[in-house]
């Protein structure tokens, strides 16, 4: 077994999970799924998970669901690049540059 198929660990801290609150100063029960948490959390839960071990694409999952919109704009559809300046006017007429 080599360094690569040992995925890559961080041991949980206050801060870190205090770090993934939502705007409105809570978490999704999604985030919680991540840590390990069962709906609905019981007391204490935050205080046992300081120190507990996590993989780290599971914390920076964490992070990344904080806010539902967060969440929404990482799965969005890229926009196509017409669609991006349908309403620039300099688009709607094509403006071709100087030749000399």
């Amino acid at each position: 077994m080599t360094d690569h198929d040992i995925p890559k660990r961080i041991v949980l801290t206050r801060e870190m999970i205090h770090s993934g609150k939502s705007e409105r100063g809570g978490w999704t029960r999604a985030q919680l799924a991540l840590l390990g948490v069962t709906w609905p959390p019981l007391k204490g839960w935050l205080s046992a998970l300081i120190g507990t071990e996590l993989a780290k694409a599971d914390y920076l999952a964490f992070l990344m669901s904080r806010n539902r919109l967060e969440l929404r704009q990482c799965h969005k559809k890229p926009r196509e690049h017409d669609e991006l300046f349908a309403d620039d006017p300099a688009q709607a007429e094509r403006i071709e540059p100087d030749t000399v």
